[in-house]
């Protein structure tokens, strides 16, 4: 069983820190309704391709998924 990679790491930092920044804005009342739902698309596109990421990365590292994690 392989570790998970630096590159690995950093991009789900990436994810992480865009996720959050986006669930920020989304909740600001002075960002206009039309923006805050991209914005709330954006998350989810992001949110799904890290899940996406997740299930390759756990798929060719390790049969248990809490082992890269």
């Amino acid at each position: 069983m392989k570790a998970m990679t630096f590159e690995d790491c950093r991009q789900f930092q990436r994810y992480e820190f865009l996720l959050n920044s986006l669930e920020e804005k989304v909740k600001k009342p002075n960002i206009p309704l039309e923006r805050r739902k991209f914005l709330a698309e954006l998350h989810a596109c992001i949110h799904n391709r890290r899940e996406e990421h997740r299930t390759l990365f756990v798929s060719e590292y390790s049969e248990d998924p809490e082992d890269n994690f």
